[in-house]
């Protein structure tokens, strides 16, 4: 074992490398030190600012990382499918899931992520500058105030209602672009707030999240009036 890795570092790595592998992804030697780093930085965090709820680091690895690495390919395949340049935003970062993994995975995507709560930021504004994440744009302001982003895919992970989503977020996407939504449980009341709406989930898509025994989706959310089908 190398000097300058530690116990936990080697697990993690042991671990990472088999989660991705059952979601048919290649890590780089780059990103799996990356996400290593990560991975002990919300550790040390975690101790101080409580930026997550979860301590036990199998539950952290999987409920996180896994969670948010399992959106890759299906990111990939939309984005193809609009024909996008490949800018993001992560609506309620918070702790960087799913941002920090996408500008980690893809440092070919500008990635921009955005969260009201300022702890959260300054933690975000670290790991960019650890990671060298220059693809990354933090910002610690409300997703409804801020000047509209443009944005292929704006993504939010366990940030709100479907409905107050689609309010906040929905301005910042451009004419061809798309919100997605990653959900638990299938929203199924939530999708029918939004009927009455200039929104409609154009489909849903199941995720399969290595190692987690729990249900796992993908929301496809376009504006009523697009009538050109992407999918």
């Amino acid at each position: 074992m190398s000097s300058s890795k530690t116990i936990l570092d080697v697990k993690f790595e042991h671990y990472l490398e088999i989660g991705s592998s059952k979601l048919s992804l290649f890590l780089s030697q780059t990103q799996k030190k990356n996400l290593s780093k990560y991975f002990l930085e919300i550790q040390k965090w975690n101790k101080v600012f409580r930026l997550i709820s979860d301590y036990d680091e199998k539950r952290i690895l999987v409920r996180h990382f896994f969670d948010s690495l399992s959106i890759i390919h299906p990111i990939d395949n939309r984005l193809k499918s609009i024909q996008g340049k490949g800018i993001f935003c992560d609506v309620g970062s918070g702790n960087g899931f799913p941002g920090i993994v996408l500008a980690i995975m893809r440092p070919y995507y500008q990635i921009t992520c955005v969260d009201s709560k300022e702890k959260k930021t300054a933690f975000l504004t670290h790991l960019k500058s650890l990671l060298n994440l220059k693809n990354l744009v933090v910002k610690n302001e409300r997703i409804e105030t801020l000047k509209c982003l443009e944005c292929d895919i704006v993504i939010s992970r366990a940030f709100s209602s479907l409905s107050n989503f689609v309010n906040m977020a929905g301005r910042h996407i451009h004419k061809r672009g798309l919100l997605v939504a990653m959900k638990g449980k299938f929203p199924k009341f939530e999708i029918r707030d939004l009927y009455n709406s200039k929104w409609k989930v154009e489909c849903s898509e199941p995720l399969v999240v290595p190692d987690l025994n729990a249900s796992r989706f993908l929301l496809w959310i376009k504006p009523i009036h697009c009538e050109k089908k992407f999918f």
